[in-house]
């Protein structure tokens, strides 16, 4: 597969894997309709169903083609709203909640508020209150479980009963990846990378010499670090969660200030000349400024993984976590 338009600066080999990835699993027209009447609008009414929305899921695939019918059907609900506001020449704001129900837990409650006016283009807030900001978001759950655990629950072959501590980790995880990759598809790789990363820095902390790790930190190339900082910071890959903090802080591209702004941008460019993998999270305010530190970003973290894990690809990443083959029916490997 190639890209089109390889020299538009935001059509990305990474940014199409991540399309790939939400558009892996087959939806119909049908899929989206039905989604859009029995789970979101009354087809009679023309309003929202109900405040929480819980969507059955048994594995990570499962949740990929919920989360597209979702952004679908959110998108389709916005048109329509922002269309009545302008008959009406009046404001327009509902609220509810989603949740995704596993077999052995539920997802964190993620909040959606949809607002449009005729004075500008609806759009769409979604927080999940757990997560918060990723300065001030709880990392101590994640010292609870480990990438292997991870990617089990993702395939759908965690079944054992949870204690209650794995239960609110794997909350929170499901909710970070669901709420970010909807605004952004490309978190289903740079994720998984930053969870790679911390496992790869919190066990080499163990194994090796405290230096060469600051100096491996400290000669990123796109990432200038001062050695002495690096070596004084290695202190946090003592504790597991303090890790994880560290590198979702420092190399998580959704984690910049405006990251959604920039990611709509993003996802406009794509949608120009990748009609196939067409993504929409609505129709809110852009930011170029933030686009391109999204995809600086992005180069950063993507050379820093490749520097841990010289033998993988990405696609490597992307069977190990969601059992998806980008290889079988694509030529593109990155």
């Amino acid at each position: 597969m190639k890209l089109n338009n390889p020299n538009n600066q935001f059509i990305s080999e990474l940014g199409l894997l991540g399309r790939l990835i939400y558009h892996s699993q087959i939806i119909t027209d049908f899929d989206i309709k039905s989604f859009y009447s029995k789970k979101v609008v009354d087809e009679k009414t023309g309003k929202l169903i109900s405040r929480h929305i819980e969507i059955e899921c048994f594995c990570i695939k499962d949740l990929i083609k919920n989360q597209q019918l979702i952004d679908i059907s959110l998108c389709h609900y916005l048109e329509e709203i922002y269309e009545k506001a302008k008959v009406d020449n009046t404001i327009y704001t509902t609220s509810f909640s989603l949740s995704y129900k596993f077999p052995n837990f539920i997802s964190n409650t993620e909040n959606i508020v949809l607002n449009t006016s005729t004075s500008q283009k609806p759009y769409r807030i979604a927080e999940v209150k757990t997560l918060g900001a990723y300065t001030n978001m709880e990392y101590n759950c994640w010292n609870n479980i480990d990438n292997n655990k991870i990617k089990l629950l993702f395939k759908g072959q965690y079944n054992k009963d949870l204690s209650d501590k794995e239960d609110y980790a794997f909350s929170q995880i499901i909710s970070l990846f669901t709420c970010e990759a909807s605004r952004n598809p490309t978190t289903y790789i740079t994720a998984p990378m930053v969870l790679e990363l911390a496992e790869y820095f919190y066990y080499y902390e163990r194994r090796e010499d405290k230096k060469e790790l600051a100096l491996k930190l400290s000669q990123n190339q796109h990432q200038e670090i001062e050695l002495n900082q690096c070596l004084t910071e290695i202190e946090i890959l003592k504790e597991k969660s303090s890790t994880i903090k560290m590198c979702f802080e420092r190399y998580f591209p959704m984690a910049i200030k405006n990251a959604v702004s920039g990611s709509r941008f993003i996802s406009n460019e794509f949608n120009k000349y990748n009609e196939k993998y067409f993504h929409q999270y609505d129709n809110g305010r852009q930011n170029i400024k933030e686009a391109i530190e999204l995809i600086n970003k992005n180069k950063e973290l993507t050379y820093l993984w490749k520097e841990s894990f010289p033998d993988r690809q990405i696609a490597d990443l992307v069977q190990d976590w969601y059992d998806i083959d980008l290889i079988g029916e694509n030529e593109l490997i990155i």
